[in-house]
């Protein structure tokens, strides 16, 4: 299936800012099927040699960032190096309220109303 072995695939991973980002886990796709696995190391750089001729893609995700699949790569006994920016992951916040039902004073009722106008009829 494969050509000549010997290519590889270096590259480093950022976020949208150039900083790199240390242990993203990567993921090599050849034909869409995961066939090697690894993460980045300390300086965001990763490499898979000894890669048969042939079209790669890479699979890069870390903790606070989206996923991001590369386009497909050719690798032909030499060495491919690029660099994979992943993007912001989504920003989730979590509230809780809780009250207690209290009485509502006499003065109180209304006051809401006061120079506030509906839109009835609008």
């Amino acid at each position: 299936m494969g050509g000549k072995p010997g290519g590889s695939i270096h590259a480093s991973v950022l976020d949208p800012l150039g900083a790199r980002i240390s242990g993203a886990t990567i993921k090599l796709l050849r034909a869409g099927m995961v066939i090697r696995d690894g993460s980045s190391d300390e300086s965001g750089v990763f490499v898979f040699g000894a890669l048969d001729e042939g079209r790669y893609q890479l699979e890069v995700s870390a903790p606070g960032f989206q996923r991001r699949t590369t386009d497909p790569m050719f690798v032909a006994g030499s060495q491919v190096a690029t660099d994979v920016v992943l993007p912001l992951g989504p920003l989730e916040q979590s509230v809780s309220v809780t009250a207690a039902a209290t009485g509502v004073l006499p003065s109180q009722i209304g006051a809401a109303g006061h120079g506030a106008r509906c839109c009835r009829g609008r």
